[in-house]
């Protein structure tokens, strides 16, 4: 995954590794200020407050992502 310059996220490659972002895109397309990526799992932090996570479908799979929104410090 990667986080471009007007605040969206794209993402490519197998879906078993996290590669398919399409059940969340819309939550992605923008306001994203940073992006944390690992082996087969994301997770994006908006300018909200809240996160979107996925992870790869061998590690339960972007058909569960999630969204939490957290107070600021």
């Amino acid at each position: 995954a990667a986080l471009k310059a007007d605040g969206s996220v794209v993402a490519w490659g197998n879906a078993y590794h996290g590669g398919d972002i399409s059940k969340v895109q819309g939550q992605l397309a923008g306001g994203v200020q940073a992006l944390h990526a690992a082996n087969n799992a994301f997770a994006a932090y908006k300018a909200d407050g809240s996160v979107i996570g996925g992870n790869g479908n061998r590690m339960g799979g972007i058909g569960n992502p999630w969204r939490e929104s957290f107070a600021a410090p």
